[in-house]
């Protein structure tokens, strides 16, 4: 039986196991959404937005930048995007159509990130514009948590964040 070679670097999981803390930390933000839990509530999100931003940080710090990394910090990022939408619909009162609309935007950014994997080799980078519709996402959560009157104003922001950054991803399809 072969043996397996080990990596030296003993630090070259670190960011991908963050990024797998960051599916507990989303289990215990929609725990938070389900039970009202302020408390449970900013803890579970502080721990996804920290853990967002250092599981990148790392592995660009670290040099440990990898497909599989790529791949399991996007699919964390979309189930965890739409687990909390849906909880929004079925308890706060976010439309059924919002949820629709990123679910198919999702699906598509995930065929398009595959179809440039597979055309050019590497998965394409995030873009500025889609860091702005995470940030706005997440104000957007805030503010239909606690029934904010100008959460609908908000959502509107998140929605033109989210196509401007639809836009943008669908444009590096055509790059050569």
């Amino acid at each position: 039986m072969p043996s397996l070679k080990r990596s030296k670097n003993i630090y070259r999981n670190i960011p991908n196991i963050i990024t797998i803390l960051r599916i507990a930390f989303g289990f215990m933000l929609i725990l938070s959404l389900l039970k009202r839990n302020d408390t449970l509530f900013w803890l579970s999100l502080s721990a996804v937005i920290v853990s967002d931003g250092l599981d990148g940080f790392l592995a660009r710090k670290l040099n440990l930048v990898s497909d599989l990394g790529k791949v399991l910090d996007h699919i964390t990022d979309k189930l965890l995007a739409l687990c909390v939408a849906f909880i929004l619909c079925m308890h706060y009162a976010l439309y059924w159509w919002v949820f629709y609309v990123m679910f198919v935007r999702e699906i598509l950014t995930s065929i398009f990130a595959i179809y440039i994997k597979y055309r050019r080799g590497r998965f394409p980078s995030s873009n500025p514009v889609g860091r702005i519709f995470g940030i706005s996402s997440i104000i957007t959560l805030i503010f239909y948590y606690y029934s904010h009157p100008l959460k609908e104003v908000v959502l509107f922001i998140t929605l033109f964040a989210m196509l401007i950054s639809s836009l943008a991803n669908s444009k590096k399809i055509f790059q050569p």
